[in-house]
């Protein structure tokens, strides 16, 4: 069994143009916030546009820490 860092930066590494979907991605975020490495999400989300606009999105709703993505 993966841990959830490793299950939902596939999901967020795999965000495009064609696959962006937040809504799909929210609740098992929700539903595991606490077990989530943020600071490795943010790191692995550089260079990913979707990804790094869904963890701001994550910090503004609450489910996750706020502040503005790694750059």
């Amino acid at each position: 069994m993966l841990p959830p860092t490793e299950v939902i930066s596939t999901k967020l590494r795999a965000m495009s143009e064609r696959y962006c979907d937040f809504g799909e991605l929210l609740p098992p975020v929700r539903a595991v916030r606490e077990r989530l490495d943020w600071a490795r999400l943010r790191s692995e989300a550089n260079g990913n546009p979707f990804a790094r606009a869904f963890l701001f999105l994550a910090g503004e709703l609450g489910i996750g820490p706020a502040g503005e993505p790694a750059a």
